[in-house]
């Protein structure tokens, strides 16, 4: 996650992501949908928070905190663009790091809930696919 450049299934992870900063009202299917599509890619569950809360919340909490944000959907490629050109400033890590937990401080609250609802389910899938191989 230290690179700059995406990889595809962090890139599908941010569109997937991307849906919870819509400024709409989040039906059960979604977080189904999101949550479901997250467990296919080939990424952790440690990895797609960090992805959630470094690269796409920073660039998408805005959305909900505006009067008219986007509610359709968030253009991929420009999502990945703003996320790859964030990653590359040459502000250090260490100190990047340090200020976007102020910024949670402010805007979480609008986002938190709704991601701890797909982790939830995220946590879910995994345990049910743990417990039918262990079945089988």
């Amino acid at each position: 996650m230290s690179e700059t450049a995406l990889t595809a299934d962090e890139r599908s992870c941010c569109r997937l992501l991307s849906e919870l900063f819509l400024d709409i009202e989040l039906e059960d299917l979604v977080y189904g949908y999101v949550a479901t599509s997250l467990r296919e890619l080939a990424l952790s569950l440690d990895q797609i928070e960090h992805i959630f809360w470094y690269d796409v919340y920073p660039v998408l909490i805005y959305n909900i905190a505006i009067t008219a944000g986007e509610w359709i959907q968030f253009d991929t490629d420009w999502l990945c663009g703003e996320i790859e050109a964030r990653r590359a400033k040459t502000l250090p890590n260490a100190v990047r790091s340090a200020l976007i937990p102020i910024s949670w401080g402010l805007w979480s609250g609008m986002v938190s809930e709704l991601w701890d609802e797909v982790k939830k389910r995220f946590v879910l899938l995994d345990t049910q696919a743990t417990q039918h191989v262990q079945s089988t």
